[in-house]
């Protein structure tokens, strides 16, 4: 799986989630090995966004390959 892919398929996730009631969070998530990468998850204002990027203002950050991290969301 590519890093584009678990970005998708992140971001499908969050798509069924309710975050209603919920203020703020903000996990950076770091790819390694093959097809590394960055992004993150923020729950802000009730909607989660998922975008390619660091973020420098985070509640936390998970560091893990991308065959463990998928193994993990599934």
């Amino acid at each position: 799986m590519t890093f584009d892919e678990i970005l998708t398929k992140v971001r499908g996730i969050a798509q069924g989630v309710d975050a209603t009631g919920k203020d703020f969070l903000a996990v950076q998530v770091n790819l390694t090995g093959d097809n590394s990468g960055v992004f993150y998850v923020e729950v802000k204002d009730g909607k989660i966004n998922v975008e390619p990027y660091a973020y420098d203002d985070r509640n936390c950050a998970v560091t893990m390959n991308l065959a463990d991290f998928n193994k993990l969301i599934d």
